[in-house]
């Protein structure tokens, strides 16, 4: 997909902004990557409040680069996969049950928006 000129290149990375696993514990590539991080004065007419820390979890890596998939894969969706199947062995069992069309849908943008926003960034606050 990212040989084709300008679309295949947008749809892989932002499948890598927007696609998690489906497996609990998982995180997105950019927040696998660490996110970029930068600090502002939040409210500078307030007293007691210093500033935040925005961290944005945009991947600067492509999953369709073979190399940066498989590091993700087995640094994040495997041990992840590994820890549920071990800790709640039940759980793992329903989510490989679970047919493929009713993953797909859980997994749509339209139903999952909210946690996407909430996966993108994190804010910490500085109060002094």
């Amino acid at each position: 997909m990212r040989e084709h000129p300008v679309t295949g290149e947008a749809f892989t990375t932002v499948l890598g902004i927007v696609g998690d696993a489906s497996v609990p514990g998982t995180k997105t590539l950019g927040q696998y990557e660490g996110g970029a991080s930068f600090s502002y004065d939040a409210m500078p007419a307030v007293p007691g409040v210093q500033g935040a820390t925005e961290t944005v979890y945009v991947p600067t890596e492509n999953l369709a680069d073979f190399s940066v998939r498989w590091d993700y894969i087995e640094h994040d969706t495997l041990p992840a996969w590994q820890a549920l199947a071990h800790d709640d062995p039940e759980r793992a069992r329903a989510l490989v049950g679970t047919s493929v069309p009713d993953r797909i849908e859980d997994r749509r943008l339209d139903n999952r928006l909210g946690d996407l926003v909430d996966d993108l960034h994190d804010t910490e606050f500085s109060w002094r």
